[in-house]
């Protein structure tokens, strides 16, 4: 469903929203929306199986709600044609990228960066995925931090600025913001 605004500036939203319990179909739709892939899955109880998306896209970027709860999701995922955010708030899950190996839990954050080939592993998981277009981060890295576009590149999952290694864990690999003491 776009947006509607009059407003100069305001930008069309789009929403799309898909539940089901055939887990083909929601491989289907990741593979269309996020990178392609083949997957497998395994189930102990069908009845329980519980799949679904929900996106919404503004311009250039795409965030999507994941849910493929009940059942466990293997894939062999292509390189990603944009930037790939992936936040997990339910479930576990494992991504390899050749060496490296990213091991989820709930709250774990991580960048599907690479140009590799690779595989993620999904256990009765929740995902959130922001989807950002090489082009785009091209772009900002060149406005806000200097960098020259073609010279963008990512090598690992892990941040390597010192100000965002504060909060990387080396037992998951994976990125935790600092917590903040209450007022």
């Amino acid at each position: 469903m776009p947006g509607r605004g009059t407003a100069a500036g305001v930008m069309p939203v789009q929403r799309i929203g898909m539940a089901t319990q055939d887990m083909d179909v929601i491989a289907g739709l990741m593979s269309e929306r996020f990178a392609e892939h083949r997957a497998r899955f395994w189930c102990d109880d069908p009845a329980r199986v519980d799949a679904g998306v929900r996106t919404v896209t503004a311009g250039p970027l795409e965030a999507a709600l994941v849910r493929l709860r009940g059942f466990h999701y293997r894939a062999e995922v292509s390189p990603p044609d944009a930037f790939l955010a992936l936040g997990l708030l339910a479930g576990t899950g494992t991504v390899a990228f050749g060496q490296d190996q990213v091991s989820l839990a709930r709250g774990d954050v991580m960048l599907d960066a690479t140009d590799l080939r690779h595989t993620a592993d999904m256990r009765d998981s929740v995902v959130t995925l922001v989807r950002l277009p090489r082009p785009v981060a091209a772009e900002l890295a060149e406005e806000h931090a200097g960098l020259p576009a073609t010279g963008l590149r990512f090598e690992s999952v892990t941040p390597p600025a010192t100000c965002a290694g504060s909060g990387w864990s080396g037992r998951t690999g994976s990125y935790k913001p600092p917590t903040r003491p209450r007022a």
